[in-house]
């Protein structure tokens, strides 16, 4: 492109000098300076194409000009997008972390029934939720859950046990996979605050695992759908829970 604009501005002055030269020398003979006339239009036609290229060139460049910025400005975003992201993992794994330590310092000493409130207590800490229940395997009844503890339980029924396979938590149990309802009757619990009382938007059943065997469940009552960190930080208490058990204490 260079090359051709530098041989559009040799033409138009080569022919404007040509066509200056040969009108002079029309004039100075007394003769029609035909020669001229052509030379001259030549450089017209030169120099409107001259023209013509500058304005391309000129829009290409702008274009190209607003292509960069809208480049540059997208990748701006994108970056800062990441550095949010990476500073929301960030944030979320050191809560993670605080999560783990958090659970490592339950003393289960003399078992998970009598840790049942501490755990609970913990727990709320870390995973604020409306209230919850920590239920415990019967060591002289195999497959028999009763309520060890609750975290602000409210409700006009009595806590029930349960059995492996039996309703929502004993199917959890039995299945040792954690379930989340978030459609619950209207009536099946309250959450009491100073505002009155409420019902929980969501519901979820934790199991808490030792050597492959159900030996505790968590039952906790959310005013609002779990988030993911949440999640995550229930199912660090109840693998640490699990691992810290030993298997003397469910003997």
């Amino acid at each position: 492109m260079k090359i051709a604009a530098n041989i559009l501005v040799a033409g138009l002055l080569l022919f404007g000098f040509a066509a200056f030269a040969f009108i002079q020398n029309a004039i100075v003979e007394g003769t029609t300076p035909w020669y001229g006339y052509i030379c001259l239009a030549l450089s017209l036609l030169s120099g409107i194409i001259l023209f013509a290229f500058y304005q391309f060139q000129k829009d290409r460049i702008t274009k190209l000009s607003e292509r960069i910025e809208t480049l540059s400005n997208s990748l701006n975003i994108s970056t800062k997008q990441a550095e949010a992201e990476d500073k929301k993992e960030v944030k979320n794994a050191s809560k993670l972390e605080s999560a783990l330590s958090v659970a490592q310092t339950i003393d289960l000493e003399d078992g998970l029934e009598a840790a049942s409130e501490e755990i609970l207590i913990k727990l709320a800490k870390e995973a604020s939720f409306a209230h919850g229940l920590l239920y415990v395997a019967d060591r002289q009844d195999n497959g028999f859950f009763k309520p060890a503890s609750k975290y602000a339980f409210y409700s006009e029924r009595e806590i029930d046990s349960f059995r492996v396979g039996e309703g929502i938590n004993g199917q959890a149990a039995k299945d040792q996979q954690p379930v989340l309802l978030e459609s619950i009757p209207e009536n099946y619990v309250s959450i009491v605050s100073g505002l009155g009382k409420s019902s929980p938007r969501a519901l979820s059943v934790y199991p808490i695992m030792h050597n492959n065997k159900t030996v505790g469940l968590l039952e906790l009552a959310f005013l609002s759908k779990p988030t993911t960190q949440k999640i995550e930080i229930i199912e660090i208490f109840c693998k640490t829970i699990g691992e810290k058990i030993s298997p003397k204490q469910l003997a």
